[in-house]
């Protein structure tokens, strides 16, 4: 399965890993550039965020990719998508440190997620911990991206925004796929040296027409002003995200915020 548009995050400052991480070897090969050659399988145009000039002149030069450096306000993934990811076609978003990847553990992702479901946004969960992985997304409608954009200058934003923000959501675990592990990331030179974790195969889909889109709803209320309204709204996104356990904490961050305006 190919996908129109595939953007890599490669604007990370690598602080926990001690080096450039997306410029480390791994089985003779760059971290970054495994990255690329794998998504130039799959998909049609391959672009890099990146967060500033030099940053993507270093990279482009390496893998032969074109480059986008992320705009303003918008800061980190969320500045990326809002830079990167065009309006028309379907788009799979990367991060820039999957060390392991390659094109058929994408494709396989791919494949199965529409099989699945019809939804907006597909993506990975880690099922042993209940954590949705933010950065590994699957995008079927520029939607999601507009409410992004529209809540970098309301709220604090995260990358989970992306997901809240779509009207229907499939998250699926690694363990459906044959080589799942492939699709770990690492934040730490350590981590390179530990056996893969494997885990269960599972997916949960969530609908969100039968409530308008809470998320939608808070962003928009928020937009007029209205704080005590898109607080409501997020209380009813915590109802349905019981399960994932970052998202949750990122929904109570916001209600917590708001409610000490």
């Amino acid at each position: 399965m190919y996908v129109d548009n595939v953007v890599i995050l490669a604007g990370g400052s690598s602080e926990r890993f001690g080096s450039n991480k997306l410029l480390y070897t791994v089985d003779g090969k760059e971290m970054i550039r495994r990255v690329v050659e794998a998504a130039s399988q799959i998909g049609s145009r391959v672009i890099l965020s990146v967060r500033s000039e030099k940053q993507g002149k270093t990279l482009s030069k390496l893998t032969g990719i074109n480059y986008i450096v992320d705009l303003k306000p918008c800061s980190g993934p969320m500045g990326a998508v809002i830079s990167a990811v065009p309006r028309r076609g379907r788009t799979l978003i990367l991060p820039g440190d999957l060390p392991w990847v390659d094109a058929e553990v994408l494709n396989e992702f791919m494949e199965l997620a529409h099989k699945i479901s019809d939804s907006e946004i597909h993506g990975i969960i880690w099922p042993s911990s209940k954590v949705l992985d933010s950065v590994i997304v699957l995008l079927d409608s520029y939607e999601p991206v507009l409410y992004l954009k529209r809540a970098c200058s309301l709220k604090k934003t995260r990358m989970t925004d992306l997901h809240r923000a779509s009207r229907s959501l499939t998250l699926l675990s690694p363990g459906l796929l044959k080589e799942g592990w492939r699709l770990s990331d690492v934040d730490r030179l350590e981590e390179l040296k530990q056996e893969p974790t494997l885990h269960q195969g599972e997916y949960v889909i969530i609908r969100q027409e039968a409530l308008g889109c809470p998320y939608r709803s808070a962003i928009n209320y928020l937009s007029k002003g209205d704080v005590r309204r898109a607080a409501k709204n997020f209380e009813l996104e915590l109802a349905m995200y019981k399960d994932i356990e970052n998202l949750r904490n990122h929904i109570t961050r916001d209600i917590y915020n708001l409610r000490g305006s």
